[in-house]
């Protein structure tokens, strides 16, 4: 079993439940999800982004959808596109550290 989750798109009313098991985020968040403040901010076309606030920081987390958010699953987008953005963001940190914002998962 490889611990993977199936994909669910998160919302406000979502997000605390399915990222609380994420130890670097809670750390830095605050551990008591219940006490997350969630806000979605994006309007996009192709990601899901909230603003989380906790006790003890706050971070933006951003989801890629596997569709274009504006016409839903008739145009389909593959996931993976998030890999290559996770890539370049690492390589951007290793050249200017720093000047990218952290990654958590």
């Amino acid at each position: 079993m490889t611990g993977k989750l199936p994909f669910e798109a998160l919302s406000v009313e979502t997000l605390a439940a399915r990222l609380g098991a994420n130890e670097a985020l809670c750390s830095h968040i605050g551990k008591d999800t219940a006490r997350w403040k969630v806000r979605e901010v994006g309007d996009g076309n192709l990601n899901l982004v909230f603003i989380v606030e906790g006790a003890t920081g706050a971070a933006v987390v951003k989801q890629a959808l596997p569709y274009v958010r504006l016409v839903g699953d008739s145009w389909p987008l593959p996931l993976k596109r998030s890999f290559f953005e996770y890539h370049a963001l690492t390589r951007q940190e290793a050249r200017a550290p720093g000047s990218v914002p952290a990654i958590y998962h």
